[in-house]
């Protein structure tokens, strides 16, 4: 995991006001436009495991606090339901360094050839679906290529981002041959996905409803609290986090596109800083 100590996500000291209603949990909440059928016994059952493992959502969202505004703004800026803010819950747990056997990686887990579809780097000095801004960029084109393959069903395009889009239109085909519905919750789909959708529904739930699903989550404010800056030559990551402030672990983690101990020499690279580092 290229050294990167979960503790660095936390001691980055962002800014935390204490109260998750007055943030982005109340702002999220308020951009939900996805139909959740919160009654669904597949959807309770993940909501009573949240409710059993409450320290889970908060050390994940704690993680999640240097890139959810990030997330957040971006998917908000495309009128895109902000229930997709969520998904790198289900994909990685909002840890960037993550990797899959299966050769996925970063917060949105995507694999090579969706990154290299929609336009990611990856060479010897940078691998894009690590980078915050690029992957979720990407992530989010290909979710709404699936909306709009899937007819604005945003549960089957949901559930097409984690098993692929051909496993589910195989499964809409066949309940089309044999006269059944073709909803998420009628599909037959690997075990997985049919929890995977649940999972991130029960999370909006619990975001939405935090009086009756009380589940403590770390305040995250609705503004930037990170920024991008342009570099207009190489530069170590030791110059980077000296000239900031910064431990190199924490400029690792807020920079995990980086494959190096540098940044990219051939290009004008850019560097994700707090902004009362820059």
């Amino acid at each position: 995991n290229y050294g990167i100590s979960l503790n660095d996500f936390s001691d980055l000291n962002l800014p935390n006001d204490g109260d998750t209603r007055s943030n982005i949990w109340g702002k999220m909440a308020d951009g939900f436009k996805i139909t959740n059928p919160e009654s669904h016994p597949e959807v309770q059952q993940q909501i009573r495991w949240f409710l059993n493992h409450p320290d889970y959502l908060r050390r994940t969202t704690e993680r999640a606090r240097p890139y959810m505004y990030i997330v957040y703004n971006e998917v908000k800026k495309r009128g895109l339901p902000t229930e997709l803010v969520l998904l790198p819950i289900n994909e990685s747990g909002y840890y960037p360094f993550s990797y899959s056997t299966a050769g996925a990686t970063g917060i949105w887990q995507l694999m090579p050839g969706t990154a290299s579809n929609f336009g990611l780097k990856h060479d010897f000095w940078y691998d894009g679906r690590r980078d915050i801004f690029d992957s979720t960029n990407a992530a989010l084109d290909y979710l709404t290529y699936l909306a709009n393959y899937f007819n604005d069903d945003w549960l089957i395009a949901i559930a097409a981002y984690d098993t692929g889009e051909g496993n589910v239109q195989n499964a809409i085909a066949r309940n089309v041959r044999d006269g059944l519905p073709t909803d998420f919750w009628s599909l037959k789909l690997p075990a997985e996905t049919r929890a995977y959708v649940p999972r991130l529904l029960a999370i909006a739930a619990i975001i939405e409803h935090p009086d009756r699903y009380p589940v403590p989550l770390p305040s995250i404010e609705d503004k930037p609290v990170v920024a991008q800056v342009r570099l207009t030559k190489q530069m170590k990551i030791t110059d980077v986090a000296r000239l900031s402030g910064l431990s190199v672990n924490q400029v690792k983690v807020l920079n995990p596109g980086l494959r190096r101990f540098a940044t990219d020499p051939g290009s004008d690279a850019k560097v994700l800083l707090p902004i009362d580092s820059i």
